[in-house]
């Protein structure tokens, strides 16, 4: 069974980062995480006390995968509520300025609980290809890379 203790029984802030180069967006996959056992999202996480999204998503996108960025424009927001998990997310979409892409780690967890087994940059045909409950819900509703681009909006996961 997944142990979300660490993410559980609290509304959590979080940001991500829609990084796009040559038509591939680049994913984490979560190992022990979600219904499948694993599960791909965007990179990004938790809002600390005290700083801004901006800040919040520049300090995750380097913690999990070795890069900084810039953030580029604001895309959408999503609320998940599916307890025990309760998030309000922002994603915005981002260029990479520096750093090498590796797997990087969550300074929420301990080190014998790392979660991030893999960082990827996929296709829209290979995110396509996952099974849903493998992916952030924000792929779901999306038939292109072009309608994936033009999210805007709230969208809800209850």
């Amino acid at each position: 069974m997944t142990d979300l203790s660490a993410y559980s029984g609290r509304v959590r802030v979080r940001v991500g980062g829609i990084c796009v180069e040559n038509d591939r967006i680049l994913l984490l996959r979560l190992q022990n995480f979600g219904a499948a056992g694993h599960f791909w999202l965007p990179p990004g996480g938790g809002v600390q006390f005290g700083e801004t999204l901006e800040d919040a998503l520049c300090r995750e996108f380097a913690e999990e995968t070795g890069l900084q960025i810039a953030i580029e424009r604001f895309i959408c927001a999503n609320q998940v509520i599916k307890p025990p998990l309760h998030a309000i997310e922002f994603f915005f979409s981002v260029k990479i300025i520096s750093g090498s892409l590796q797997i990087g780690t969550d300074p929420e967890l301990p080190s014998d609980k790392q979660r991030i087994d893999h960082v990827e940059w996929l296709t829209w045909d290979e995110i396509r290809q996952l099974p849903p409950e493998t992916c952030h819900n924000l792929f779901h509703n999306c038939q292109t890379l072009a309608d994936f681009l033009q999210l805007q909006g709230i969208y809800h996961l209850l």
